[in-house]
């Protein structure tokens, strides 16, 4: 079954039959690990950061975002690293399918996002903290 789509909030897509809702317990879930669907699905509106797609993209995993989320599309590159999709229920559910579609092509688009993740260091934050001060 599928949530409603109001929620508009971030689900890790398993298997067909299994829906995982992260949403707002994300911050006591932790670090995703042991991801088996095709992606991560981030598509809340107009989000300030994109935690929940920095998470899946850690995890290997590529995400589907929705053109209107915000901050995940400072991650998200569309065929890259994950899809970038109009906000309906019907875009998000074909990029799904294509990512389950082609296994060899969502683990290449995981890759690259585990690899855009680990750009992301403390160290990099203060450097342009202090190179911008």
């Amino acid at each position: 079954k599928l949530m409603p789509w109001k929620a508009r909030e971030s689900v890790i897509v398993g298997p067909v039959e299994n829906v995982w809702v992260a949403g707002s317990k994300l911050s006591h879930v932790g670090v995703m690990t042991g991801i088996t669907g095709p992606a991560v699905v981030d598509v809340p509106f107009d989000v300030d950061y994109g935690l929940v797609t920095l998470e899946g993209f850690l995890a290997a995993t590529p995400v589907v975002t929705a053109s209107d989320s915000g901050g995940t599309l400072e991650f998200v590159a569309d065929g890259v690293n994950g899809a970038v999709v109009a906000p309906s229920p019907q875009t998000i559910g074909e990029a799904v399918a294509k990512l389950h579609g082609r296994r060899a092509d969502a683990a290449a688009q995981g890759a690259a996002g585990r690899e855009r993740a680990l750009t992301i260091t403390w160290d990099q934050v203060i450097e342009r903290l202090v190179s911008h001060g």
